[in-house]
């Protein structure tokens, strides 16, 4: 599995995937301070909008 990994380009390697989120802000999404899922959904909607044309 660990080969797999290694041929994921960056941008869709889920390994990496928070390397560039403030650790402040992982902490509080640890602690269920921040709803990630929410915030998920939401940003799925908004490129949604934007690739309809609605946003």
């Amino acid at each position: 599995m660990k080969k797999e990994m290694e041929e994921i380009p960056d941008e869709l390697n889920p390994d990496l995937m928070l390397n560039t989120i403030a650790s402040e802000l992982l902490i509080k999404i640890a602690k269920g301070e921040i709803d990630i899922q929410k915030l998920v959904r939401k940003q799925l909607s908004d490129r949604e909008s934007m690739t309809n044309g609605t946003g």
